[in-house]
């Protein structure tokens, strides 16, 4: 169903409709209503309102139908429909058959539940969403996934000093692989060469292919160095400034942590409760909007994960900071 947004508010933001059986009082022909007994589908109510006021109500042409999905939902059990679409990237025992068609469909959308894992040597993230703010003497934990720098941006921005610990963590093993390469390995210079000489390493631990995104950029060398360049420059005034920095980052405590956020939220949690600790910073980028998570985790679900996040650092710091944007819904619930 696609809905005109500014339709909708302008008739008053009516409820959208769940489900039912029964009778219900709808709008009909010429503007009038009539009682009607049955079992309603999804936007019932949403679509007799918009009808009582005259406004268009049409179904898909006929050549969207290739496109199109049909899971019938309100003929069944919308508990048991509720249940299973609430987190579509475990297994689960589903004796409805068009319920488990729908979730084997869903869950390769839009990447396939054995999609390579991915690796982001380089994150184009805007640094608009850091607030005006100064450690001292620096951070004390920064929890940053396994892309690209900007956990050099956010620890130059904020401020660190010699006991920071910094916890990657990341759903993807290679990535994480990478950044423990560069830990150990990388000197601060010339990461073009670093990366073509380190990634048929990291190919080579895995049974699985590996992707690295965006692939545009890093199957070539100079592309590499380029976007390198560009990235580092939006914090670092020039390349002894970068080197000093890297050198202090390579010193520090670093932990590494294998966990998917939204499909283990119990080892997230213990993550944060074993590391999290005096100011703490931690960057969650989009991982709550981004489509997997909307196409495969339910807002409620997504929701009390983020809770648990937030709760967990409340408990365990003196302050904490989240980078990166809380679940979102644009059409809140009734």
């Amino acid at each position: 169903m696609l809905i005109n947004r500014r339709a909708w508010e302008k008739l008053g933001r009516p409820a959208y409709g769940t489900p039912a059986s029964g009778e219900k009082t709808l709008a009909v022909a010429n503007g009038t209503s009539a009682a009607v007994e049955g079992r309603f589908g999804h936007g019932w109510n949403a679509l007799s309102t918009a009808r009582a006021a005259g406004m268009a109500v049409q179904s898909w042409p006929e050549k969207m139908q290739k496109f199109m999905w049909h899971c019938d939902a309100h003929g069944a059990d919308l508990f048991a429909w509720i249940t299973g679409l609430d987190d579509l990237t475990r297994p689960a025992a589903i004796t409805d058959e068009k319920l488990r068609r729908t979730i084997e469909h869903l869950r390769n959308i839009p990447d396939r539940a054995d999609a390579p894992k991915k690796v982001f040597a380089f994150n184009s993230e805007s640094d608009a969403e850091f607030p005006q703010l100064r450690y001292r003497p620096g951070i004390d934990t920064a929890f940053v996934l396994a892309s690209g720098f900007k956990v050099n941006r956010i620890l130059e921005t904020f401020g660190f000093h010699e006991r920071t610990k910094v916890v990657t963590y990341d759903y993807s093993a290679p990535a994480l692989a990478l950044r423990r390469m560069m830990i150990a390995e990388w000197d601060g210079e010339d990461f073009a060469a670093f990366f073509a000489a380190a990634r048929p390493r990291i190919d080579a631990l895995f049974e699985r292919a590996v992707a690295y995104v965006p692939a545009e950029i890093m199957r070539d060398p100079s592309t590499v160095a380029k976007e390198f360049q560009r990235e580092m420059g939006a914090v670092f005034s020039s390349p002894d400034h970068r080197r000093a920095h890297w050198r202090r980052f390579k010193a520090l405590e670093h932990v590494f942590v294998e966990v998917d956020v939204l499909a283990a939220p119990a080892e997230a949690k213990a993550m944060l409760e074993a590391h999290a600790g005096g100011h703490t910073v931690m960057w969650i980028s989009d991982m709550f909007n981004s489509p997997n998570a909307v196409g495969k985790f339910a807002w409620n679900r997504r929701h009390a994960i983020f809770e648990t996040l937030t709760g967990a650092l409340q408990a365990r710091t003196h302050s904490d900071l989240i980078l990166g944007g809380p679940p979102a819904l644009w059409l809140r619930p009734q």
